[in-house]
């Protein structure tokens, strides 16, 4: 399968946020409908104020609308998140799960914040293969080679069940997780489709289905030859990252690509490097991580070897979506205050 062509630069897009409004007294002088007493009776909060405040917070973290539906006065006004099945406006897509304990209490960290959590994860759906958008990827025996792989919302505990599949291209193929779904104008998402890349032979597959489908669909790509005879296309499966509904896949060369589902599978160019890396694609290894402020950094580590020893040296790039392009960030102060999350290196991490 082909890529498309690397696309010109193009002019930044307008990301202005829509105006959330809030009743309560202004400068036109309408009447707070907040109740105002001696007490402070927050428990009296009128139900259309109580959802207000939970659509702001779910916008920000899921896990503070969850907080919300604690008070249990408010309770009442939100909808249980639980009955919302997996719908991507309630998944905890900046939480990633930090450490496999033995029991089913597991640590959960925001990469973005670096903020903890406890969450108990149900552990009679097996073992957990991967996170993706903060979401649990589960396997167990089923019989006959196969496993039932389940989605669980660890926050919501949204259960979704996927078809099964072949325990050895689990254990031995299985590289990224990630999802795939379209957010409409007011920010409502449809069913997600889950996509697997597994790496088979000398090609990566790309498997795909939507909860409570009967089986896996499947497209294969292979290295291939971009134009000039000497580049090939080496996807970097273990640093690829799902993002907003989107799912992205770097190369071995240090540029990012987005997988599309339609008409068929096929990869598009999201953001390329501006010039050559003039180094061999083998020493190279490349990772998107989230981040803060660019919503998506990638990190191309380049392995030399100097005097009998390996060093490793680490460029950061700032990947801009909208342009497609990538900046790196050349020292220390455009990288401060941003913890840069690797899963491959981070021990117990999924």
């Amino acid at each position: 399968m082909g890529l498309v062509e690397k696309p010109p630069v193009a002019a930044a897009a307008s990301t202005t946020e829509p105006e959330i409004d809030i009743p309560g007294d202004d400068a036109s002088g309408h009447e707070s409908i907040i109740p105002t007493t001696d007490e402070g009776n927050w428990d009296d909060l009128p139900n259309d104020l109580v959802r207000k405040v939970a659509e702001i917070l779910l916008r920000s973290d899921v896990t503070d609308f969850v907080r919300l539906r604690t008070v249990k006065p408010w309770r009442e006004a939100v909808t249980a998140p639980k009955l919302m099945g997996m719908n991507p406006r309630f998944f905890p897509r900046h939480w990633k799960m930090l450490v496999q304990a033995q029991g089913e209490q597991t640590r959960f960290v925001n990469v973005l914040t670096g903020a903890f959590i406890g969450v108990k994860i149900p552990r009679l759906y097996g073992q957990v293969l991967a996170c993706a958008e903060g979401c649990l990827l589960f396997a167990s025996p089923s019989g006959r080679g196969m496993q039932k792989l389940r989605l669980c919302n660890p926050v919501t505990r949204a259960v979704a069940g996927l078809p099964n599949l072949h325990t050895t291209l689990i254990s031995q193929g299985l590289k990224a997780v990630g999802m795939i779904y379209d957010v409409d104008g007011d920010g409502e998402a449809a069913t997600p489709t889950v996509v697997l890349l597994v790496a088979a032979w000398s090609a990566d597959v790309v498997l795909y289905a939507k909860p409570g489908d009967s089986m896996w669909q499947w497209q294969f790509f292979f290295a291939q030859d971009e134009g000039d005879g000497t580049e090939l296309t080496m996807l970097d499966s273990d640093g690829s990252l799902s993002l907003g509904g989107s799912f992205y896949v770097p190369t071995r060369s240090g540029d990012v690509l987005r997988l599309e589902l339609h008409p068929q599978p096929h990869f598009v160019y999201a953001a390329t490097q501006q010039q050559a890396t003039g180094h061999l694609h083998l020493n190279l290894r490349s990772y998107l991580v989230p981040s803060t402020y660019a919503g998506m950094l990638l990190v191309v580590r380049r392995f030399e070897s100097h005097a009998g020893n390996l060093a490793v040296c680490n460029a950061v790039f700032q990947v801009n979506l909208t342009e497609g392009t990538l900046t790196q960030l050349q020292d220390h102060k455009d990288i401060r205050n941003r913890s840069i999350f690797l899963r491959w290196m981070t021990p117990g991490t999924p």
